[in-house]
Protein backbone atom coordinates (compact mmCIF):
# COMPACT_ATOMS: atom_id res chain seq x y z
CA UNK A 1 0.00 0.00 0.00
CA UNK A 2 2.90 2.52 0.81
CA UNK A 3 4.46 2.34 -2.40
CA UNK A 4 1.21 2.76 -4.31
CA UNK A 5 0.89 5.89 -2.33
CA UNK A 6 4.53 6.70 -2.79
CA UNK A 7 4.26 6.59 -6.38
CA UNK A 8 1.07 8.79 -7.30
CA UNK A 9 1.82 12.35 -8.30
CA UNK A 10 -0.04 14.74 -10.12
CA UNK A 11 0.51 15.94 -13.70
CA UNK A 12 -1.29 19.30 -13.36
CA UNK A 13 -1.15 20.09 -9.06
CA UNK A 14 -2.61 24.02 -9.19
CA UNK A 15 -5.88 22.35 -9.79
CA UNK A 16 -5.48 21.37 -6.26
CA UNK A 17 -6.22 25.19 -5.01
CA UNK A 18 -9.98 24.59 -6.11
CA UNK A 19 -10.29 21.86 -3.40
CA UNK A 20 -10.71 25.25 -1.11
CA UNK A 21 -13.74 26.18 -2.22
CA UNK A 22 -15.49 22.63 -1.20
CA UNK A 23 -15.36 23.58 2.50
CA UNK A 24 -16.21 26.93 1.73
CA UNK A 25 -19.60 26.11 -0.28
CA UNK A 26 -20.10 23.59 2.16
CA UNK A 27 -19.95 26.18 5.04
CA UNK A 28 -21.81 29.03 3.58
CA UNK A 29 -24.92 26.36 2.87
CA UNK A 30 -24.76 25.75 6.73
CA UNK A 31 -24.66 29.27 7.81
CA UNK A 32 -27.43 30.41 5.39
CA UNK A 33 -29.68 27.57 6.55
CA UNK A 34 -29.45 27.79 9.89
CA UNK A 35 -32.96 28.85 11.26
CA UNK A 36 -32.13 30.15 14.41
CA UNK A 37 -29.01 32.57 13.27
CA UNK A 38 -31.68 33.68 10.83
CA UNK A 39 -34.11 34.98 13.48
CA UNK A 40 -32.31 35.93 16.66
CA UNK A 41 -31.95 39.28 15.33
CA UNK A 42 -35.84 39.67 15.10
CA UNK A 43 -37.22 37.59 17.96
CA UNK A 44 -36.54 37.24 21.61
CA UNK A 45 -34.02 34.48 22.71
CA UNK A 46 -36.35 32.32 25.31
CA UNK A 47 -39.45 32.86 22.74
CA UNK A 48 -37.09 31.68 19.69
CA UNK A 49 -36.82 28.25 21.38
CA UNK A 50 -39.97 27.36 21.67
CA UNK A 51 -41.12 28.74 18.01
CA UNK A 52 -38.58 27.20 15.58
CA UNK A 53 -39.63 23.29 14.53
CA UNK A 54 -36.48 21.30 14.87
CA UNK A 55 -36.23 18.66 12.24
CA UNK A 56 -35.06 15.60 13.06
CA UNK A 57 -31.28 14.78 13.39
CA UNK A 58 -31.35 12.22 10.75
CA UNK A 59 -28.63 12.00 7.90
CA UNK A 60 -29.58 12.45 4.64
CA UNK A 61 -28.13 13.28 1.36
CA UNK A 62 -28.83 16.20 -0.38
CA UNK A 63 -27.83 18.03 -3.08
CA UNK A 64 -25.34 20.16 -1.86
CA UNK A 65 -23.37 16.93 -0.72
CA UNK A 66 -23.57 15.94 -4.48
CA UNK A 67 -22.28 19.30 -5.36
CA UNK A 68 -19.46 18.89 -3.27
CA UNK A 69 -18.24 15.67 -3.75
CA UNK A 70 -18.53 16.80 -7.48
CA UNK A 71 -16.04 19.31 -7.09
CA UNK A 72 -14.23 17.33 -5.13
CA UNK A 73 -14.05 14.60 -7.92
CA UNK A 74 -13.56 16.86 -11.05
CA UNK A 75 -10.77 19.11 -8.87
CA UNK A 76 -9.32 15.52 -8.63
CA UNK A 77 -9.54 14.22 -12.28
CA UNK A 78 -8.12 17.75 -13.46
CA UNK A 79 -5.16 17.51 -11.39
CA UNK A 80 -4.14 14.36 -13.66
CA UNK A 81 -3.40 12.03 -10.89
CA UNK A 82 -0.78 9.49 -12.39
CA UNK A 83 1.19 6.43 -11.29
CA UNK A 84 3.93 6.73 -13.66
CA UNK A 85 6.35 9.16 -13.75
CA UNK A 86 7.41 10.45 -17.25
CA UNK A 87 9.60 13.10 -18.56
CA UNK A 88 9.10 15.97 -20.45
CA UNK A 89 9.13 16.00 -24.22
CA UNK A 90 11.07 19.54 -23.86
CA UNK A 91 13.50 17.90 -21.61
CA UNK A 92 15.84 16.51 -24.48
CA UNK A 93 16.46 18.01 -27.22
CA UNK A 94 15.44 15.84 -30.06
CA UNK A 95 14.89 18.44 -32.76
CA UNK A 96 16.84 18.49 -35.58
CA UNK A 97 18.44 21.95 -36.46
CA UNK A 98 18.90 23.66 -39.71
CA UNK A 99 21.52 26.45 -40.19
CA UNK A 100 20.40 28.58 -43.23
CA UNK A 101 24.17 30.80 -44.55
CA UNK A 102 23.30 33.67 -46.71
CA UNK A 103 26.33 33.58 -48.88
CA UNK A 104 25.59 36.58 -51.22
CA UNK A 105 27.97 39.69 -51.68
CA UNK A 106 25.61 41.06 -49.01
CA UNK A 107 27.98 38.87 -46.37
CA UNK A 108 31.51 40.33 -47.50
CA UNK A 109 30.80 43.99 -46.10
CA UNK A 110 33.13 45.10 -44.48
CA UNK A 111 31.34 46.97 -41.89
CA UNK A 112 32.10 44.60 -39.83
CA UNK A 113 34.99 43.47 -38.08
CA UNK A 114 35.27 40.41 -39.11
CA UNK A 115 33.53 40.65 -41.68
CA UNK A 116 29.61 38.37 -41.64
CA UNK A 117 30.91 35.32 -43.69
CA UNK A 118 34.11 34.98 -41.24
CA UNK A 119 31.77 35.65 -37.94
CA UNK A 120 29.19 32.79 -39.18
CA UNK A 121 31.90 30.89 -39.94
CA UNK A 122 33.33 30.82 -36.87
CA UNK A 123 30.35 30.67 -35.19
CA UNK A 124 28.67 27.47 -37.07
CA UNK A 125 31.16 24.96 -35.18
CA UNK A 126 29.60 26.10 -32.03
CA UNK A 127 25.85 25.08 -32.85
CA UNK A 128 27.19 22.06 -34.13
CA UNK A 129 28.49 21.10 -30.53
CA UNK A 130 25.44 22.27 -29.20
CA UNK A 131 22.98 20.13 -30.94
CA UNK A 132 24.89 16.85 -31.86
CA UNK A 133 21.65 14.80 -32.84
CA UNK A 134 20.98 16.38 -36.12
CA UNK A 135 22.09 18.98 -37.90
CA UNK A 136 22.32 20.07 -41.34
CA UNK A 137 24.41 23.50 -43.29
CA UNK A 138 22.58 24.71 -46.12
CA UNK A 139 23.79 27.84 -48.55
CA UNK A 140 22.15 30.26 -50.28
CA UNK A 141 23.87 32.69 -52.92
CA UNK A 142 21.26 34.96 -54.57
CA UNK A 143 23.14 36.60 -57.82
CA UNK A 144 21.70 39.54 -59.90
CA UNK A 145 20.11 36.96 -61.99
CA UNK A 146 18.17 35.01 -59.82
CA UNK A 147 14.98 35.97 -58.61
CA UNK A 148 14.98 37.29 -54.50
CA UNK A 149 13.59 34.70 -52.08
Amino acid sequence: MKEWWAALHFIQPRWLWLLLAVPLIYLSFLIRHDVRARWKRYIDPDLLDHLIVTPRRRWRLRPIHMACLLILLGTVALAGPTWRREQPPFTEDKAPLVIALDLSQTMDAIDLDPTRVERAYTQTPLTWSYHSQQTHLSSISISVHSPHL
